[in-house]
């Protein structure tokens, strides 16, 4: 993903929901984590360059096609 902010606002409006910057800079929040990722992964800004992606590759390709369809996805 190279366009973090437009895939943002396109996500958030595709739900019906209001864009907030917070949204962005989510690894900033001060809340208790209490997910299934560890509190350090969430802390860390987004990654544009994950490598691991890959591994789950066909796994993945059911929700990429929904993505692309509902327009929130772009190869």
């Amino acid at each position: 993903m190279t366009e973090t902010t437009p895939a943002i606002r396109s996500l958030l409006d595709s739900c019906k929901l209001p864009f907030d910057p917070a949204c962005l800079e989510f690894h900033k929040t001060s809340r208790r984590v209490a997910s299934a990722p560890s509190a350090a992964q969430v802390r860390q800004p987004m990654r544009k360059d994950t490598a691991r992606t890959t591994r789950y590759g066909d796994k993945l390709d059911g929700l990429r096609q929904r993505l692309r369809d509902g327009g929130l996805l772009v190869d």
